[in-house]
């Protein structure tokens, strides 16, 4: 009898034990697991602009006087406006707009691809009817790629797919096959991830090399923002928006590879400095400071830092100055002098008595990087006052290094940093500065501090 009990009270237990672990599990089961919607981006993407609160966002930017001055944004507008002139029609298409993010992906041929990250899974079949039926065609098509199309115009479809949680939208066919294919391999980019989870701004961009060039460039008009300096540093970059009515920001970082041959040319070492930067009556300037490692006669790494200034003076001429006051870059000059291709030529000043004149390859013995044009000619170059002065024509030297630093050169007290670069024009009947920092961080990375003002008469 008593067995028989303690058997039951066994079983019974066994049984509880089962119930317990079955209820835990039920309790703690996973939700419904979302696909990354990173996962969706296709390789070929070279800049990613991801957008919460999308049309709230958008529409902010799209309205801020600095972003419709200084940015061409027509191409992206028109395609944003069909989206959203689409899903506006309805109110649950709306609302997803208002409260999702939404990741703009575009390739070097401008053509673009939205993935809108839904929250839940959703029901592919109300997109379906509801796409179909916001277009005069009221037509829509399959293909075997597992995406889709509607056809706001007979012969411009507009493709899609619809994955669980994943709305994907695009005017190419190509991005849409390769974003579904990109999906299955479920591979993104480990500098994406750390993108994705480390910027909180609504509006925030992502890019590869070539970016720059092939797509941002496209999109700002005559402004020098970032000098082509991303494509040149950069296999990744990431940059935070914040605006308002008298000031754009991008605030990111640059990851760069160590091997690469033009951030080599810079130090890593961190210094401040104290650099003369100029300004002009005429509104018509550019600073560029920039801090290299050089190796001296016995291969010891040394600092060199110079200053680029470039401006209009009073008279209206364009005036071109590349200075450092480096012991080093001073050397470096005695030396690059004594090649048997440079020309000294003598001067009837009563201060200046010469400058050399030699080609670029040899200025680049002093300097890594000389920022002069390739077809401006001879580099010329004096030093006095302990100033090194380099430039595209005697009379920039003549006229400025007697009294460099001047009243007419702004000093400023530069924090560690890699180079550091600021502009100012008139441009569209408006007078903008434009100021970046690239500060050299750990690990690969540099930090990337950038900003469009819009001055105000004083």
């Amino acid at each position: 009898m008593t067995k028989r009990v303690l058997t039951l009270l066994v079983i019974s237990l066994f049984f509880l034990l089962m119930g317990l672990t079955v209820l835990y599990f039920y309790v703690n089961r996973q939700p419904f697991k979302k696909n990354s919607i990173l996962n969706f981006i296709p390789g070929e993407t070279l800049l990613i602009v991801r957008i919460k609160e999308t049309s709230k966002t958008t529409n902010q930017f799209f309205f801020n006087t600095i972003a419709r001055d200084c940015f061409e944004l027509n191409e992206l507008k028109t395609a944003w406006n069909t989206i959203d002139s689409i899903t506006s029609r309805n109110y649950k298409t709306s609302e997803i707009l208002s409260k999702n993010t939404s990741y703009i992906c575009i390739d070097s041929s401008l053509n673009y691809l939205v993935l809108i990250d839904l929250d839940k899974k959703a029901n592919e079949h109300f997109i379906d009817q509801f796409l179909a039926n916001s277009t005069p065609q009221r037509k829509m098509k399959k293909f075997e790629g597992g995406y889709k199309a509607f056809y706001p115009s007979e012969d411009q479809p507009i493709y899609y797919l619809v994955v669980n949680n994943v709305f994907g939208i695009s005017n190419n066919q190509h991005l849409i096959q390769e974003s579904f294919r990109n999906h299955q391999i479920e591979n993104a980019d480990v500098h994406l991830l750390n993108w994705d989870q480390q910027s909180t701004a609504n509006l925030t961009f992502y890019g590869k090399t070539g970016a720059e060039k092939k797509v941002m460039g496209k999109w700002i008009g005559d402004l020098p923002m970032w000098d082509g300096w991303l494509d040149k540093l950069a296999v990744s970059f990431w940059l935070d928006v914040s605006f308002d009515s008298d000031k754009l920001s991008l605030n990111g970082e640059l990851n760069y590879d160590s091997l690469n041959k033009e951030i080599r040319k810079f130090t890593t070492k961190n210094s401040n400095n104290n650099y003369f930067f100029s300004s002009s009556d005429t509104l018509e300037y550019i600073n560029k400071y920039y801090h290299f490692s050089m190796l001296d006669s016995t291969k010891k790494e040394q600092s060199v830092s110079f200053v680029y200034h470039h401006f209009i003076d009073s008279l209206g001429l364009p005036v071109e100055l590349f200075i450092s006051n480096s012991p080093m870059a001073a050397l470096l000059f005695q030396t690059a002098i004594h090649d048997s291709t440079v020309q000294i030529i003598p001067m009837a000043d009563e201060t200046i008595s010469q400058i050399a004149a030699m080609d670029q390859r040899v200025a680049t013995i002093i300097s890594p990087l000389i920022p002069f044009k390739e077809d401006t000619g001879k580099v010329l170059g004096t030093i006095f006052n302990n100033y090194l002065f380099l430039s595209t024509s005697t009379e920039s030297i003549l006229l400025y290094a007697k009294n460099y630093p001047s009243s007419s050169f702004i000093k400023n007290k530069l924090e560690a940093g890699v180079f550091i670069f600021s502009s100012e024009q008139v441009y569209k009947s408006h007078p903008y500065l434009v100021e970046y920092k690239y500060q050299w961080l750990k690990g690969n990375r540099v930090l990337i501090d950038s900003k469009i003002c819009r001055k105000t008469a004083k």
